[in-house]
Parts: C-alpha cells; sequence; structure tokens
C-alpha cells in the first residue's frame, strides 16, 4: 500500500500497515485510528541482503521487500510479522471472481472484503477463499462488483 492509500482501506483493530514507498508503519487501533507505531522502516529487497548486514542498527524495522517479512534486531533478529504474524495483504479496486497473486498469500490466511460504497446494499454471500498464492473473492450480485480485498 501506498502512503496515500492509508486512509482508504479498512483494516481491523491491531492490524499492521506498511506503506511501501513512504517506509512507515501502523497499526490500527480500536477506534480505526492509524497509529504511526515508528518514523521510518530500513526496506530491505532480499531477505539474503539482511542476513549478510554487518552492523544492523539495533531497535529499528527492517521490511523485507521479496517476503514481506518484518524484523527488528537488538542482539539477533527478531522476526515480528511474516509466516507466523503476517502482514496484512491489501488490494483497493479490487474486481470480483478475478484471482489475485502474491506468494505471500498461504491457505491459513483469512480474507474479507469490503464492497465499494455505491454498491455495498447490492452484495450478498461474500466469500473470500485463499489458497497457496492466491486469493479470490465471490458473491451474489446483479452488477459488476469492485471493492478492496483484504488478506489478515
Amino acid at each position: 500500500m501506498n502512503q496515500a492509500d492509508l486512509d482508504t482501506v479498512e483494516v481491523p483493530a491491531g492490524g499492521f500497515i506498511l506503506t511501501r514507498d513512504a517506509g512507515n508503519l501502523y497499526i490500527v487501533d480500536t477506534e480505526g485510528n492509524r497509529v504511526k507505531i515508528q518514523p521510518d522502516i530500513i526496506m530491505i529487497p532480499t531477505e539474503a541482503e539482511r542476513e549478510a548486514m554487518l552492523a544492523p542498527i539495533p531497535y529499528k524495522l527492517y521490511a523485507i521487500m521479496e517476503t514481506g517479512m518484518l524484523y527488528s534486531y537488538t542482539t539477533d533478529w527478531l522476526q515480528l510479522a511474516g509466516k507466523e504474524h503476517p502482514i496484512p495483504i491489501t488490494v483497493p479496486e479490487y474486481e470480483i471472481d478475478t484471482p489475485y497473486a502474491d506468494a505471500n498469500i498461504t491457505a491459513d490466511r483469512v480474507g474479507t472484503f469490503v464492497p465499494d460504497a455505491s454498491i455495498a446494499d447490492l452484495v450478498t454471500d461474500i466469500a473470500v477463499v485463499c489458497a497457496e498464492g492466491t486469493a479470490t473473492v465471490t458473491c451474489t450480485s446483479d452488477y459488476p462488483v469492485f471493492g478492496t480485498l483484504i488478506i489478515i
């Protein structure tokens, strides 16, 4: 997600939002507010580059672009988000029945779909199916359906 989209996407309380363009991390509080919890995140392209770092800065957050993992470093690496604690995947302008591919999606993840406000009353029976590498949303509607797909 980009910083400009921060307030446009629904994320459940306790969810994390990582803005890839600005490198900011937010947590969503119980009232839906986005609270910036770190002024900056060090973006690293690959896990191999993280592992090869000679002097990581203690207490900074490191986001790995290749895997979506989030780490902190003190005397050793601590994984904060990833396979065990996945960073939510947010897909604005998702079209129903179109498989969304992302290597970070696994069958044990859960998705939700928020239809565009202009058609929300015309959509029923929403189902999100996550599989290895893809997520698909189905629903009942007589109209084309667009909205935001969120995978946690």
